[in-house]
């Protein structure tokens, strides 16, 4: 981080990428658990989505998944982004909202290590528990339901300490100065 460039340019598009890849990670594995609750709790007095959707009703929720993944990780890094100008101010460091969006941008990809790590936690808990003795296992049976959140939490962290030492190493950082050309 010591070496990046303080300017906008390209910043939003990689802090988007980065979380679209994470959020459909997160949406595959998701989006039939969300369509069962929204099902369960669908009001018998509207009509039922499956008559509404017809055979697109796994698409959209697919979509509407996708689209709440995206919303979580957008608001999250934003608040990110907020955080790091506040408590920046707080310590006297020089954060602008370009330096915060520069670094929290480039922490970014951690969006799709914690989607990865959130995936793939799940599986790995029932690997495990069925690899290691039984006396050790049935204490992994509550892990297991928590295992992707827990995944989530751990790359959510990851994000949290890269945006940190980033902001450590811009914080007295300049925007680069626009030079303009005489005639």
């Amino acid at each position: 981080m010591r070496a990046v460039r303080i300017e906008r340019r390209g910043m939003r598009a990689m802090t988007l990428a980065n979380i679209t890849i994470a959020a459909t990670i997160l949406t595959a594995p998701t989006h039939a658990p969300v369509r069962e609750f929204v099902l369960d709790l669908w009001p018998a007095a509207l009509p039922s989505p499956a008559a509404v959707f017809g055979p697109t009703l796994r698409a959209a929720f697919a979509a509407l998944t996708l689209a709440m993944w995206l919303g979580l990780l957008v608001s999250l890094t934003r608040i990110e982004r907020f955080g790091v100008v506040f408590f920046s101010k707080r310590r006297a460091w020089r954060v602008t909202p370009t330096v915060a969006l520069v670094v929290t941008a480039h922490a970014s990809f951690l969006w799709i290590a914690a989607a990865m790590m959130a995936v793939l936690a799940p599986p790995f808990v029932a690997w495990l528990s069925s690899e290691v003795p039984l006396d050790v296992a049935r204490y992994l049976i509550g892990t297991k339901v928590i295992a992707g959140p827990l995944g989530f939490i751990a790359g959510m962290t990851w994000f949290e300490l890269t945006t940190f030492l980033g902001v450590r190493a811009c914080r007295f950082a300049n925007e680069p100065r626009e030079t303009a050309l005489f005639a």
